[in-house]
């Protein structure tokens, strides 16, 4: 275990992983849905009969019909420390299929939660006053907060993080530094729940908080790494 209270293997930062296998179903005709040629976290149905062919259908809410129709389990739960999947922490935000998560994609449902309740992305737990986010220019990255144990996981167990983190920045924020689609963030709302039939997420940018507190993403990140910032 490391002192952060993870496993070794669990801050490793492996290469790109593989898609996880799944058969995902049409809600409409129960036929076969495959990836969109042109949009890696949406599929379509492939009956060309079916009122829904050509519909794009996000991953995430592929995964939960399945789960709903008992054919997997739900991703892990909120909590610290996070469970090793893959080999590699999962973040809470990440969709599981089959017990593989899809790292490169987001359930849009905790994400929603994530920005209502304000929740860690990383651990799905409370986030304190004062937050941090992942900055490239203003926009968050994956729109919603992180704690600084869970930036520093994040920063080391992210393949693209790990290899590009001299080009983000981290930011200190409280809600009203962030912007919903340009528009103030709204009252945090504890009992927001995770929303099968949500429909939306609002990008979040940042406002202009003071130097002092922003940095660049490399310096959270493992200290084994002396060269993040080159």
């Amino acid at each position: 275990m490391t002192e952060n209270g993870l496993d070794d293997h669990a801050t490793a930062s492996p290469t790109a992983p593989a898609r996880p296998t799944v058969t995902f179903r049409c809600g409409e005709c129960c036929g076969p849905l495959g990836h969109d040629p042109d949009l890696q976290d949406q599929l379509i149905c492939q009956n060309a009969q079916c009122s829904a062919a050509g519909m794009p259908v996000a991953v995430w809410r592929a995964q939960r019909a399945r789960v709903r129709r008992g054919e997997d389990v739900p991703a892990p739960g909120a909590g610290w420390p996070r469970p090793v999947l893959d080999g590699r922490a999962h973040p809470w935000v990440t969709p599981v299929s089959n017990g593989t998560p899809w790292w490169t994609l987001l359930d849009g449902a905790r994400q929603a939660r994530a920005q209502d309740a304000w929740l860690c992305q990383m651990c799905g737990q409370p986030l304190d006053a004062i937050a941090l986010v992942v900055l490239r220019e203003k926009k968050v990255l994956s729109d919603a907060g992180l704690h600084p144990r869970c930036l520093h996981l994040a920063a080391v167990v992210c393949p693209h993080l790990a290899a590009s983190g001299a080009r983000y920045a981290v930011a200190e924020v409280t809600r009203s530094d962030l912007r919903a689609d340009g528009r103030p963030l709204p009252p945090i709302r504890p009992d927001a729940a995770e929303d099968d039939g949500h429909l939306w997420t609002p990008a979040w940018t940042l406002t202009h908080p003071a130097a002092s507190r922003v940095s660049p993403l490399c310096q959270h990140q493992a200290t084994s790494r002396p060269s993040a910032c080159h």
